[in-house]
């Protein structure tokens, strides 16, 4: 049997909250969160999946595009303008020069936004109005 003095409980606690702390703060910092979303338009085609990986970085957040349908005579993701290829990694994201996007549904909605643009382009072959 152990018997723990009031100073080594006091250190064993202390020791527990700043791993916590650190666990805390990393997992803010580099948090991300993967996003798939059907794209809602007017033309009914079997496959309107999107998938994105939204990361946070800086206290803001990034669109990562993972997955766009198949549009015939076109390379994916090259249908509609309005992502750049990261130089880091070599992935494409949604280009965004509005207000920040401070919260992860705000990024959401910015990759629904994307999402249905591009699934009318490759359904009508034209931009939306």
């Amino acid at each position: 049997m152990t018997i723990f003095t009031d100073t080594t409980a006091v250190r064993v606690s202390m020791g527990f909250l700043a791993l916590l702390l650190v666990l805390f703060l990393r997992s803010r910092k580099g948090s991300a969160v993967r996003f798939e979303y059907a794209a809602q338009t007017l033309y009914v085609h079997r496959d309107h999946t999107y998938r994105f990986y939204i990361k946070r970085m800086n206290g803001y957040y990034r669109c990562y595009i993972i997955r766009v349908p198949y549009f015939p005579g076109k390379e994916p993701k090259r249908c509609l303008r309005g992502y750049e290829t990261d130089p880091k990694n070599n992935a494409q994201f949604i280009t965004w020069h509005g207000e920040k996007l401070t919260t992860l549904d705000a990024a959401k909605n910015l990759c629904r936004g994307w999402a249905n643009a591009n699934q009318f382009f490759i359904d009508c072959a034209r931009t939306p109005d």
